[in-house]
């Protein structure tokens, strides 16, 4: 196995050449033929580290992205890169034992043409980097689904063009693969079946290519427009608060009061047990404004022996009730949970790209960031065009806002993704 340091040096130097000049250097290495004969041992190590390559990449890619999304699993990601590093050199092995018997039995007896151990073995080695090639540009689509899904929701949406990259490249890889049958078949002699089929197989890999590069354009296009607007509740909030509510200290900021809400020390008796109501006369009709006979001054207390407030369920602007919100904030929780305790949900088991799971989650990692970005951005004041933060009321209402148009943004994508996740 001398001679594995040998084999990454030339793909090292093979591979960038091929991804720029493909034909050329496909050309040139078969008239030329620098590669000398290779017995299967020496094919072995040339066919390990390209195989190794290949099968750690797509996990190194998932675990990136991953992580980019907010999902950490160090232990499931080096068991199965270590299974895939094991199933890398045993495929490294097979390739070198079968290459010379297989290639020389489907040229000489299928395709009537002639060969010998060091063309075969130049085509070895022009194949593995072609391979690599391959492999490469599909890590790269797991690796870009993570990153652009970052960079779109912290810089913005013009990056979801990257995703065009990955698509390319590896439709680059599948053309490569077929010119280089194409080149071989014609310096072998074979027989003009070949050479029309691998010339009907590359155009129809052109004409599959440019299909793929256009629907991720299409795709591009459609996420970028898709992305542009964000429903919001229909409420009307202030630009900034009347004054600081102040809630139990045992409570979480984000958490409604468990208790009955009191108003102002005048009021005594028992608490309001159904919907809560001004003044003697009939409610406001429309906004709720800051009338003193509106809202209580003092601080909402809660009662330690109340789980849930005693009135009617206090509906979410825009949806059908709290019913749903609750619903929705269960679902969320629950897809969490269950992809921090399995995060191979995320990865496709036997592709080195996202699984639908995947997909859906970075999708709605994605669409829950860009809410936020653009919730804050509608409360802030506009300085010569652009949201200034800095004038962000208080953040309880920023919170409670971000959280409602993250429902009404995301509740279809967490449903969808919610129902594909398996049975526990």
């Amino acid at each position: 196995m001398a001679a594995i340091p040998k084999a990454i040096g030339y793909y090292l130097a093979n591979v960038p050449l091929m991804l720029v000049n493909p034909i050329g250097t496909i050309n040139k290495g078969v008239a030329e033929q620098k590669v000398k004969a290779m017995r299967p041992i020496e094919l072995m190590a040339f066919a390990i580290p390209a195989y190794l390559a290949a099968m750690v990449a797509g996990n190194v890619a998932a675990f990136v992205a991953s992580a980019i999304a907010g999902a950490i699993a160090v232990g499931a990601f080096l068991v199965s890169s270590a299974i895939s590093a094991a199933i890398g050199v045993v495929a490294g092995i097979v390739y070198g034992l079968i290459m010379h018997p297989l290639t020389k039995f489907v040229v000489e007896k299928i395709g009537k043409g002639e060969t010998d151990e060091k063309s075969r073995s130049n085509y070895a080695v022009m194949s593995l980097v072609a391979f690599i090639l391959l492999q490469g540009a599909s890590a790269l689509t797991v690796l870009f689904a993570g990153v652009v899904a970052r960079l779109v929701a912290s810089v913005g949406r013009g990056f979801l063009i990257l995703n065009v990259l990955p698509v390319v490249v590896q439709s680059l890889a599948g053309l490569i693969l077929i010119y280089i049958m194409f080149a071989w078949a014609k310096y072998w002699r074979c027989a003009n079946w070949v050479i029309i089929v691998c010339k009907i197989l590359f155009v129809l890999s052109i004409l599959g290519g440019l299909a793929n590069v256009g629907n991720a354009v299409w795709g591009t296009i459609r996420a970028f427009r898709g992305g542009a607007s964000v429903t919001v509740p229909d409420v009307d909030l202030p630009t900034k608060p009347d004054g600081d509510d102040k809630g139990d200290k045992g409570d979480d900021k984000g958490d409604p009061p468990k208790g009955d809400d009191k108003g102002d020390k005048g009021d005594k008796g028992d608490p309001p047990k159904g919907d809560d109501k001004g003044d003697k006369g009939d409610p406001p009709k429309g906004d709720v404004k800051g009338d003193k006979s509106d809202h209580p001054k003092g601080d909402v207390k809660a009662e330690k022996g109340d789980d849930h407030p005693k009135g009617d369920e206090v509906k979410a602007a825009g949806d059908g009730g709290g019913g749903e919100y609750a619903s929705y904030k269960r679902k969320r929780t629950e897809i969490e949970r269950r992809l921090t305790e399995n995060p191979l949900l995320i990865k496709a088991k036997d592709r080195s790209e996202l699984s639908a799971i995947g997909k859906a989650y970075l999708e709605l990692v994605m669409a829950e960031k860009a809410a936020r970005r653009d919730a804050r951005a509608d409360l802030a004041e506009k300085k010569k065009g652009k949201p200034d933060f800095s004038s962000l009321p208080d953040q309880a209402i920023v919170e409670k806002y971000v959280e409602g148009v993250l429902f009404q943004k995301t509740r279809k994508d967490v449903e969808s993704l919610y129902n594909k996740l398996p049975k526990e």
